[in-house]
């Protein structure tokens, strides 16, 4: 899938995701992929990748500030739902647990 994703990046160089099902079938928008993944002709759930261009990738540091000023766990749980794309890197799930043990901790859930 990461072959897939790297060829259509080269293809389409104005585009800075994409989602690939496990069939193969690449879309830009998230819904078509969801949709395709759901009604497909093998009549069972796909799974669907998120892939996202290199040079957009947000920096470990950013993404740690973000969790660091989160209020509440469902703040810190949107950025890890966005950081899965990126490979789930140790910064930021470290950042993520100690934020979510400081959060649970003071009740602010």
């Amino acid at each position: 899938m990461k072959r897939t994703a790297a060829d259509i990046f080269k293809r389409y160089p104005k585009e800075d995701r994409v989602f690939i099902t496990g069939d193969g079938q690449a879309f830009f928008s998230e819904a078509d992929a969801g949709n395709h993944a759901r009604r497909n002709r093998t009549g069972k759930e796909l799974t669907v990748s998120k892939f996202l261009r290199v040079d957009s990738t947000p920096a470990v540091k950013d993404l740690a500030a973000a969790i660091a000023s989160a209020a509440t766990t469902e703040e810190v749980e949107e950025v890890l739902i966005e950081e899965e794309a990126y490979g789930n890197r140790k910064g930021v799930l470290e950042a993520a647990r100690k934020k979510m043990d400081e959060l649970t901790k003071t009740g602010a859930e």
